[in-house]
């Protein structure tokens, strides 16, 4: 009995070690990527105005928690992603920053500095 408990002893704290290994690995990235950012286009800077063809939902705006405009014409939505319109394409293109840090994607006068 008394070598099972070692045992398990052994395995959580292996286990433990390879999850805290893992945390660092994954935050390091951010710090080798921080000033990559979005230069895509977008479809305007307004959140208020949608992009053109495009309405906004009520019911997507409030299943994503962001705000959703569905453009039926095209059969495509837009989010407003920090600071402009993006359409899924776009948002998969975006670096990890932007949805694990908030940096907005679209930010060509910040020179690279992620501050604001």
């Amino acid at each position: 009995m008394n070598k099972e408990y070692m045992k398990d002893k052994l395995f959580e704290i292996l286990s433990m070690s390879a999850i805290a290994l893992g945390v660092f690995v994954g935050t390091s990235e951010h710090a080798e990527a921080s000033h990559d950012f979005y230069y895509g286009d977008n479809h305007g800077g307004n959140i208020s105005t949608p992009p053109d063809g495009s309405e906004m939902s009520p019911e997507l705006s409030e299943k994503f928690g962001i705000p959703t405009s569905v453009d039926s014409v095209n059969n495509t939505y837009y989010m407003y992603v920090l600071s402009h319109w993006f359409d899924p394409q776009q948002m998969a293109q975006f670096p990890s920053e932007v949805w694990m840090y908030g940096v907005a994607p679209y930010d060509h006068s910040s020179g690279g500095d992620t501050s604001e």
